[in-house]
């Protein structure tokens, strides 16, 4: 069959009578036609059928089979299309030579890259080659196709969220927020951002800003963003923010979003209050001066005072006036009262008044001042002797 055709030749002869020379007749020859029919099948399989994570090995397994009526040397797999982004092995057969019939399984093994993960499934096409005797056409075998699915592709993110420095004290003071953002799924993702859920700072709320990188999975990258404290935040006693993280996964996946993560700036809040009395005029010498007397109120402290208030409990002191009862931190206010002298003052030779100051915070916790007094010395008046009369006698 592998030769093509047999060919037979024949002749003929007898035995004569005794001294006749024995006869052979010419040859005769008929040649019979094998037409060759070269053919092979290649059935292509995959072994796991589907895979869920980069570096699991796929090992494709070739059936081939010598369909035809020749024998087939030199057997050869031609990998005709591949969707995988990684490099599949060298096929190996354990024979490449196949009888009419006869069939042989070749293998080769791939290892699963992310980018195949991200594009849901690898696909190979392989055709199957053989060399037929001489003179005869080779055949090519159908093509085979196996596809891999990737099946669970799930996008995922974690964000942490930090704040430096751990606590602030002072307006101006500058918060840097870093996001520690986390791919926790199987395919790749792009385009990290991260969006502030709730921010219950005053001021201009932080724009974090991400690299423009991509996340494999397991992979990570830190976010950043700033915020400068308001007085508003000092006096609330905390800045507090939350985020969430979301990313870009390839098509057909759907966008994940992180659980959100918190970060709370606590404020070390500082109250305090200082009254300083003084007297205008500082002295007295007479009943019936009147006594202008000032208290200047100052918050010492970091948080804003509101109720600002004055006690004073000098009998016929008028009552304790304020331009204002709301004190931001560093400023002062001076309220006013004023006394009317009494004889009694006059006797008793000065006046000591003495007051202290109170207001709140935000929370409503009062603050105390430490006292403030004020002493007004009366003048002492010369005591004026009697008159003696004086005669002047005059002589004429």
């Amino acid at each position: 069959i592998d030769a093509g055709s047999v060919a037979n030749t024949a002749t003929a002869t007898g035995v004569p009578p005794v001294g006749v020379t024995a006869p052979v007749s010419p040859p005769s020859t008929v040649t019979v036609e094998a037409p060759p029919a070269p053919a092979l099948t290649v059935t292509k399989s995959a072994t796991p059928t589907t895979v869920t994570a980069a570096g699991q090995v796929v090992t494709y397994t070739f059936h081939v089979t010598n369909t035809g009526n020749v024998t087939l040397t030199d057997l050869v797999i031609d990998e005709e299309s591949f969707t995988g982004t990684g490099t599949v092995s060298p096929i190996t057969c354990s024979t490449t030579t196949l009888a009419p019939g006869a069939s042989v399984d070749c293998t080769a093994t791939y290892t699963v890259t992310q980018a195949d993960i991200d594009a849901g499934s690898i696909a190979n096409s392989a055709t199957a080659t053989g060399t037929p005797p001489a003179g005869v056409t080779a055949p090519v075998s159908p093509p085979s196709t196996v596809t891999v699915p990737v099946v669970d592709r799930t996008a995922a993110l974690t964000v942490t969220k930090t704040a430096t420095p751990t606590s602030v004290t002072a307006v101006g003071d500058i918060v840097t927020y870093t996001f520690h953002v986390t791919n926790t799924g199987n395919v790749l993702l792009s385009g990290i951002t991260i969006d502030e859920g709730s921010f219950s700072g005053t001021g201009i709320a932080p724009v974090a800003t991400c690299p423009p990188v991509s996340l494999a999975p397991g992979d990570s990258v830190d976010c950043t963003a700033t915020y400068t404290v308001t007085q508003a935040d000092i006096d609330a006693g905390s800045v507090t923010n939350s985020a969430t993280a979301t990313g870009t996964p390839p098509a057909g996946v759907t966008p994940p979003v992180s659980p959100p993560s918190s970060a709370t700036e606590p404020v070390t809040q500082t109250t305090a209050l200082t009254v300083v009395k003084s007297a205008s005029p500082n002295m007295f010498s007479d009943p019936g001066t009147v006594i202008t007397f000032s208290y200047e109120v100052t918050n010492t402290g970091n948080v804003t005072l509101t109720g600002v208030n004055l006690t004073d409990a000098m009998l016929g002191l008028s009552s304790i006036t304020c331009p204002s009862t709301t004190l931001p931190p560093g400023a002062s206010i001076t309220c006013t009262a004023t006394y009317t002298t009494t004889q009694a003052d006059v006797a008793h030779g000065s006046i000591t008044n003495v007051a202290s100051a109170s207001a709140a915070d935000q929370q409503g916790t009062v603050v105390l001042s430490a006292s403030s007094t004020v002493i007004i010395p009366g003048v002492p008046v010369a005591p004026v002797s009697p008159i003696t009369p004086v005669t002047v006698p005059v002589t004429g």
